[in-house]
C-alpha cells in the first residue's frame, strides 16, 4: 500500500522539525528518491500543501491572503496588513497579495477559516439589504 500525500507530509514534517539545514537537505533529497521509486513524484503539490498546512499549524502561523482588483500602494498594504494581524490575536501571519480583476472595487481578506468582505459587491448588497427592510 502506498503512503498518502498526508502521510508523505507528516512524515517528512517529523523528518525536518529539529533537524539543521545541512540534515533538512539530506532529507529532502532521500525524500525525492523515496517519490521517484514509489512512483509518487506526481503527488509533490499535494504534499507540499500539507506539509505548509502542517507546519503552519505547529508553528501556530496563519495564512492570509488579500485579494484586490490591483496592485496595493505601499501604504494601503501596510494598513490592510495591521488590521490582518490585528485580527490574529498575536499569531504570526503569513500574507500574499493576490489581483484579481474581477474584484471590481474593494478588497476581501481570507485569515485562516475568516473572510473579511470590503469588496464593492459585497458593499452594494449589504445597502440593497438595508434598503429593502
Amino acid at each position: 500500500m502506498k503512503a498518502t500525500p498526508k502521510q508523505y507530509a507528516q512524515t517528512l514534517f517529523e523528518s525536518v522539525r529539529d533537524a539543521s539545514e545541512e540534515e533538512s537537505l539530506k532529507v529532502l533529497n532521500n525524500f525525492s528518491k523515496i517519490l521517484i521509486s514509489n512512483n509518487q513524484v506526481s503527488q509533490l503539490e499535494k504534499i507540499l500543501s500539507f506539509f505548509n498546512d502542517i507546519w503552519n499549524k505547529e508553528n501556530d502561523i496563519l495564512e492570509a491572503e488579500i485579494i484586490t482588483v490591483r496592485e496595493l500602494s505601499k501604504d494601503d498594504l501596510a494598513d490592510i496588513e495591521k488590521f490582518v494581524i490585528e485580527k490574529a490575536n498575536g499569531k504570526k501571519v503569513d500574507i500574499k497579495t493576490v489581483v484579481n480583476k474581477d474584484l471590481k472595487g474593494g478588497f476581501v481578506v481570507r485569515l485562516g477559516d475568516e473572510i473579511f468582505d470590503s469588496s464593492l459587491k459585497n458593499r452594494i448588497s449589504s445597502l440593497r439589504q438595508t434598503l429593502n427592510n
